[in-house]
C-alpha cells in the first residue's frame, strides 16, 4: 500500500518552505515498516516498525473542522498516525482515501498485536518445556546420585565382608 499523503511538520525549521509538506508512504508488508520518503523515488526514507505503531484516528468533529481547510484545499481529509516516538497529523485528497489508510494503519495495529501475543505465548511456552526439562534432568541426576552412593555403600560392605572373612580365614590359618 502507497501513496502521497500531507504531513504537519512537528517543528519548522528554517529551511522549510511548508509546514505541510507531501510526503510518499509506503506500508511495506514484507518487512514490517512504513517507509516515508520525500517523493516516490526517493532513496532517502524514514522508516517506522510496525511495532511502533500504537493508534490511527480521526479528529474529533469539532477538532476537524478547526484543522480540515489548515493543509490545503486538495488535502484536506485529516487523520492521526500514533506512534510510540510521536504523533502524525496526516492529510489526504479524498475522504475514500483516508478511509483506506486508516483501515490499513489499523490492520497493522491488530496484526502486529497478534503477531506480539504469539510470540509471548510461544515463549511462555518454551519457558515452561525448560523448566519441565530442568525438572526431569533433575530428578534423573538425583536418581544417579542415589543409585551411585547405594553402590557406593554396597561396594564398602562388600568390602567390609571381604575383610571380616579375610581376618576369619587368617585366624584359622596355620601360623
Amino acid at each position: 500500500m502507497s501513496g502521497e499523503l500531507k504531513k504537519k511538520v512537528q517543528e519548522l525549521k528554517f529551511w522549510q518552505k511548508k509546514i505541510y509538506p507531501k510526503r510518499y508512504f509506503v506500508i511495506d508488508f514484507s518487512t514490517a515498516v512504513i517507509c516515508i520518503r520525500h517523493a516516490k523515488d526517493d532513496t532517502k526514507f524514514v522508516s517506522v516498525p510496525f511495532r511502533e505503531v500504537l493508534d490511527v484516528y480521526i479528529p474529533p468533529p469539532q477538532k476537524e473542522s478547526k484543522i480540515k481547510f489548515e493543509c490545503s484545499k486538495n488535502f484536506n481529509f485529516p487523520f492521526y498516525l500514533e506512534t510510540k516516538e510521536r504523533k502524525y497529523l496526516l492529510f489526504t485528497a479524498t475522504f475514500d482515501e483516508r478511509i483506506m489508510w486508516i483501515a490499513g494503519f489499523k490492520y497493522i495495529i491488530v496484526s502486529t498485536n497478534e503477531v506480539q501475543r504469539i510470540m509471548d505465548e510461544n515463549e511462555r511456552r518454551m519457558q515452561n518445556r525448560i523448566k519441565k526439562q530442568e525438572s526431569v534432568i533433575q530428578a534423573q541426576a538425583v536418581k544417579e546420585l542415589s543409585r551411585t552412593r547405594n553402590s557406593d555403600k554396597t561396594m564398602a560392605s562388600v568390602a567390609v565382608r571381604n575383610d571380616t572373612s579375610a581376618g576369619r580365614l587368617s585366624e584359622g590359618a596355620p601360623q
